[in-house]
C-alpha cells in the first residue's frame, strides 16, 4: 500500500517482454516511470474516481509483434545499405520497424497498445558518423528512396511515420558523442544523437577530457530532457524550464551541418551576422525537411550547481 494514497495502484513493475508492442513502446526494456502520488490524488479528486476504479482496464500491447507486412524494399538496396554501414547496422525485422518507426505521440501510443501497426519504414539503418550519413542520403536520393532521421523518438507530432515507407535513420545508437568544447567561445560541437543528460553529464563532470579548465552546463532542460536527443532538441526546437534564462533551443544554435541530397551544408561558427536572410535560422527547427542534422555547436554556461 502507498501510505500518501490508501490504496496501492496496480502498475506493471516486470520488464517487457522482447519483440512485443509493449517493448515497442519503451525505451528500454526496463524503463519504468509512474506518476508520483501527489498525480494520482489530483488524479481521483479533480476526475471523482474512487481508488477500487484506478485499475488497469486497456490493452498494454504486452503481445508478440505479428503479422507486420514485409519490408517492400528489394533486397539490393538493403545490401547497398549495408556496404555503407555494417551488416551489424541494417534491420527490417518486424521488431526493429515497429520499435524505431513510431514516436510518442497519444495516437500511436494507442495503436501500439492495442497490437496496431501503422504505416512503417522498410528498413532501420543506424550511421555511424556523418560520412555513412552522406552515403546512405546520397544512395536514397539517386533511388528515390524516402529517408526519416530520427534520434530518441520522442516526437509526439507523428513525424517518425513512414507514409510512404522507406529507411529510417537512427542517430542516437552510434552519433551520440560531445566533440569539443572551445572555452574562449564558450561553446561545444556535438552529434546529433547525444541524449540530454548525457550531454549535461560530459558538459559537467567530463570536460576536462576535452581539454577544459571548468565544469559547464549545456542550459537547457525541456520536459522530455531524459528522453530527447540533442538533435532533437534543434530540430524541433525545445524550449525547456530554464528558457526564460539560457534561452531555448533557438537561441543557443551557434552553427550547424546538414546532409542533403546535394551535398553537405555548413553554417559557421560566427557569434552574430549583419546580412540576412540568416541559414542558420531557417535550418533550426526544420524536423528533417531541409537536411539531415550531422553536428550542431550550441551554447554553453559555467555550470555553478552551488547557485
Amino acid at each position: 500500500m502507498t501510505e500518501n494514497l490508501g490504496f496501492t495502484p496496480q502498475w506493471r513493475t516486470d520488464p517487457a517482454r522482447e519483440g512485443t508492442y509493449r517493448d515497442a513502446l519503451m525505451f528500454s526494456p526496463d524503463a519504468r516511470s509512474h506518476p508520483s502520488d501527489a498525480w494520482v490524488s489530483m488524479f481521483l479528486d479533480e476526475f471523482g474516481i474512487a481508488p477500487e476504479d484506478f485499475v488497469p482496464s486497456f490493452p498494454d500491447g504486452d503481445v508478440l509483434i505479428e503479422g507486420v507486412p514485409a519490408s517492400g524494399l528489394e533486397s539490393e538496396h538493403r545490401t547497398a545499405s549495408e556496404a555503407i554501414v555494417g551488416a551489424e547496422n541494417v534491420s527490417d525485422t518486424a521488431r526493429d520497424r515497429v520499435k524505431f518507426g513510431h514516436g510518442k505521440s497519444l495516437d500511436e501510443d494507442i495503436a501500439l497498445r492495442l497490437g496496431q501497426t501503422p504505416k512503417l519504414p522498410d528498413l532501420v539503418v543506424h550511421p555511424r558518423d556523418k560520412h555513412d550519413v552522406a552515403a546512405i542520403v546520397a544512395y536514397c536520393h539517386e533511388h528515390r528512396i524516402p529517408i526519416i532521421p530520427v534520434g530518441a523518438g520522442s516526437s509526439v507530432v507523428i513525424g517518425t511515420r513512414a507514409d510512404f515507407g522507406g529507411v529510417i535513420l537512427v542517430l542516437r545508437t552510434h552519433m551520440n558523442k560531445l566533440v569539443s568544447i572551445n572555452e574562449e567561445d564558450q561553446t561545444a560541437v556535438v552529434q546529433p544523437g547525444m541524449m540530454g543528460p548525457a550531454y549535461e553529464a560530459a558538459l559537467n563532470s567530463r570536460s576536462h577530457q576535452l581539454g577544459a579548465k571548468r565544469p559547464w552546463t549545456g542550459g537547457h532542460f525541456p520536459q522530455s530532457f531524459e528522453l530527447a536527443t540533442v538533435g532533437g532538441w534543434v530540430t524541433a526546437l525545445g524550449s525547456g524550464q530554464a528558457s526564460t534564462y539560457y534561452g531555448d533551443a533557438y537561441d543557443l544554435v551557434v552553427a550547424q551541418e546538414y546532409v542533403t541530397p546535394i551535398g553537405t551544408l555548413t553554417t559557421r561558427a560566427y557569434p552574430a551576422v549583419a546580412n540576412g536572410p540568416k541559414v542558420n535560422d531557417i535550418l533550426k527547427g526544420s524536423e528533417g525537411a531541409l537536411g539531415i542534422l550531422v553536428e550542431v555547436t550550441l551554447k554553453i554556461f559555467p555550470h555553478r550547481p552551488q547557485n
